[in-house]
């Protein structure tokens, strides 16, 4: 998140427009804000999945939501699961879960 002071560029700053002419009738005086701009919520669920015992994990699927247009932020969806886990179900605490990997080329 970053804050502008008024002194920065990003600020917030008043432009008067004078289609008349009649600016010059007044004593002007403007004051620029403060900007803040907060960071975009992003959103990354996996799906529920399924294996079979012996087999090598299928590719997991999610939802990715608010990634800003033009970020290229991606992901993927993985296990820790392997040919030889346990049969059960694994929740979301356990390493073997369908976890989100982002992956964000731009730096963003």
């Amino acid at each position: 998140m970053g804050s502008y002071d008024s002194s920065k560029p990003e600020a917030i700053t008043p432009r008067l427009s004078d289609p008349l002419n009649k600016l010059s009738n007044y004593t002007v005086s403007s004051t620029s804000a403060i900007l803040t701009i907060a960071p975009a919520a992003l959103t990354a669920t996996a799906n529920a999945g399924t294996k079979i015992y012996g087999t090598a994990n299928p590719v997991f699927t999610g939802q990715l939501t608010g990634v800003i247009p033009g970020d290229g932020i991606t992901a993927t969806y993985l296990s820790s699961a392997t040919t030889s886990t346990v049969v059960g179900t694994y929740d979301a605490s356990r390493a073997e879960a369908i976890t989100p990997v982002l992956a964000d080329p731009n730096s963003n």
